[in-house]
């Protein structure tokens, strides 16, 4: 498995240059094989001291006229929050834009702005930020993370065990 945009990997696996991929639950993976390896939800990243910091849950159109810490141009991610802006009418305000999710827990610590990360990124870095992340309540931010490929049995035996390690089921020849 490599790092690449999810429809880059689709493609390569779908014409065989890649055995394997993890995806969000949002991109298109039609005719592959897929199963739901984690529930990936995202949250809204928050300074301490912002006002939706004690909130349980907030809704995006609540925020998506706050400044945004976000991750660079191109990251599928970052993409599909911007297309969700778009949805309710809303064009992001965004400060700066960074290459990696750490970059953007730190920015958002010193206060620069909000971002939305994975919840596991938010419980990796709450407490060397000082942020808090609350629930996004939209249905589009309960994302789950999934494995696909196009045959079990065209998977190498290390793929196959990486999987089943990942909680993929082994599949049984027809």
């Amino acid at each position: 498995m490599a790092r690449a945009a999810p429809c880059t990997f689709v493609r390569a696996i779908s014409a065989g240059q890649a055995e394997a991929g993890i995806h969000s639950d949002a991109v298109d993976a039609a005719g592959l094989q897929q199963h739901v390896v984690a529930e990936d939800p995202l949250v809204m990243l928050l300074p301490a001291d912002h006002c939706f910091a004690s909130r349980r849950s907030v809704a995006f159109a609540e925020v998506a006229g706050e400044t945004f810490v976000a991750l660079a141009d191109g990251n599928a991610l970052q993409t599909y929050i911007e297309d969700q802006a778009r949805d309710i009418g809303r064009r992001l305000d965004v400060r700066i834009r960074m290459k990696t999710f750490e970059g953007v827990c730190i920015m958002v610590g010193h206060g620069i702005g909000v971002g939305i990360v994975p919840r596991t990124i938010a419980r990796q870095h709450r407490r060397s930020t000082h942020t808090v992340a609350v629930p996004l309540a939209d249905a589009w931010a309960q994302r789950r993370l999934c494995a696909c490929f196009a045959e079990w049995t065209q998977l190498s035996p290390a793929m196959r065990s990486l999987l089943h390690h990942l909680g993929v089921p082994p599949q049984k020849k027809a």
